[in-house]
Parts: C-alpha cells; structure tokens; sequence
C-alpha cells in the first residue's frame, strides 16, 4: 500500500513539475530559474500529496475496520435472536 501511495505522489509530483515548468516558459522565465521554479514545486507537491493520502488512507481504513465490526456485532446479535 505504502508503495501505491508514494508513486501516485510522485505522479502528482511530476504532472506539477511539467506544469510549473511550462508556465515558467509561457512567462519567458530563463530557464534555470524555471528548472529550480520546477523543482520545488514538484518537491513541495510529492510532500503534500504524500502527507494527504496517508492521512487520508487511514481515515478510510479506520472507517472501514469499525464498519466491519458493527457488522459482525450486528450479525453475533441476529444469530442469537434467531437461536432463541
């Protein structure tokens, strides 16, 4: 899972980096600043998307998990309301 979330925040990471780097060259930036402009944004963004989908990840698995133990709860108690 952890391999998952650190490539979809890489991708994310690379799609700001061609973003920023093509708005730098749509503003007539020279192209070390572009590149450096680029480069921290991609970094900036792998972070933050990194921190978002683990932070996210484990809302989801914490609402799944206590999901299935109202469920299985729910199941215990009809087993013995109809044992009954």
């Amino acid at each position: 899972m952890n391999s998952v979330l650190s490539r979809i925040s890489a991708a994310i990471g690379g799609i700001s980096f061609l973003a920023a780097l093509s708005i730098g060259f749509i503003n007539e930036v020279s192209m070390p600043v572009a590149l450096c402009r680029a480069g921290i944004v991609m970094i900036v963004s792998t972070i933050a998307a990194s921190a978002f989908l683990r932070f996210f990840t484990n809302m989801l698995l914490q609402f799944v998990a206590q999901r299935v133990v109202e469920m299985k709860k729910a199941k215990q108690s009809a087993r013995k309301e109809t044992s009954i």
